[in-house]
């Protein structure tokens, strides 16, 4: 019982002082999830779908550049009842610039490019699988809470082709960055 409370407390001290380290040196680690609207090709097969994203960012206090590295899944389900998704797998380098910063909270532009992964995945498993470059751009609004920064983000995705044609969407998604 002491090893499993002295593991917690150990755990809740890292945590603490690796958080205090990153804001100070202008890391952080995040996540988000949203939902994901199709556009483009796609739009005429798929049903709106959600995203999911893991996210590596730097940005120095004061400096209104920063960078974004961003893992990401979004799924959509096939129109017109079929039992079949398609998935795209991405993974993306940002630059972010504070359009408006206030205190605590900015405006923001954020943009890259990435290599975009997707495959439609039925009863009988994955099909169609693509890979292709593409690029990103959108805005979100960032405001901090207690010891974490939270953020709401829209963005457009663009790639030069997807397993049914040019994979276009737009993911609004609300994030959390330690």
């Amino acid at each position: 019982m002491r090893v499993g409370f002295a593991a917690v407390v150990s755990a809740i001290v890292v945590v603490s002082v690796s958080a205090s380290a990153r804001a100070q040196s202008g890391l952080s680690v995040g996540a988000n999830a949203g939902v994901a609207f199709p556009a483009g090709d796609i739009s005429n097969s798929v049903n709106t779908g959600y995203t999911v994203a893991v996210t590596l960012g730097a940005q120095s206090k004061g400096d209104p550049l920063g960078f974004r590295a961003e893992g990401s899944f979004t799924e959509f389900g096939w129109s017109g009842g079929f039992d079949a998704k398609h998935r795209i797998v991405a993974g993306t380098a940002n630059l972010t610039y504070d359009l408006m910063p206030s205190g605590t909270s900015a405006l923001y532009a954020i943009g890259g490019a990435g290599i975009y992964g997707s495959y439609d995945n039925g009863p009988a498993g994955p099909t169609s699988r693509q890979t292709s470059p593409g690029f990103n751009v959108g805005a979100g609004y960032r405001f901090a809470l207690s010891g974490f920064n939270c953020y709401i983000e829209g963005r457009y995705h663009y790639t030069t082709g997807g397993s049914i044609g040019n994979d276009h969407y737009v993911p609004v998604t609300f994030g959390l960055q330690f």
